[in-house]
């Protein structure tokens, strides 16, 4: 924090981008649009957002008991497809959560497949993003803003 001579505390000297050239700043994403490429799948129960110390994707899925399996799979923003196992927890009843936690923001465009399989059955299956649930939500500024640093993160790492 950045206290003048005086002990007052001057805010905008510790903004995140004080220290960034002109080309970097040009990066930011001034306006985004966000479309829901949303498949909702057999026995998918829906979609959210927690925010923890990373934004993290979690699927629903219903009709689901102990011992079943499911695995997140997605192709990232440079064109790498990414297969993972993925813990089911038990959110209420018969319905269990996927989280996916695996992406990073600049993959928040990228659609994420997440399949439960019971043995070697498919029960059930959904894609979903981050973007695909900001299009869908309210038109809160935070979720704006995720998907900005999201278009702004992949314009740097591009």
């Amino acid at each position: 924090i950045s206290f003048d001579e005086w002990g007052v505390w001057h805010p905008e000297a510790d903004l995140a981008n004080n220290q960034l050239t002109e080309a970097q700043k040009a990066l930011a994403t001034a306006e985004v649009s966000c479309t829901d490429g949303r498949v909702k799948g057999e026995n998918y129960y829906g979609s959210n957002l927690s925010l923890d110390d990373r934004i993290l994707l979690n699927l629903y899925f219903k009709n689901c008991t102990d011992g079943m399996t499911a695995k997140i799979s997605y192709t990232d923003y440079n064109g790498v497809e990414k297969t993972f196992d993925a813990t089911m927890v038990r959110h209420s009843g018969s319905i269990y959560k996927v989280v996916v936690d695996q992406i990073v923001l600049a993959d928040a465009s990228c659609p994420v497949t997440v399949t439960v399989y019971d043995g070697e059955t498919v029960h059930g299956t959904a894609t979903d993003s981050v973007e695909s649930y900001v299009a869908r939500a309210d038109e809160s500024e935070l979720y704006t803003n995720i998907m900005k640093f999201a278009t702004s993160a992949k314009a740097y790492f591009s």
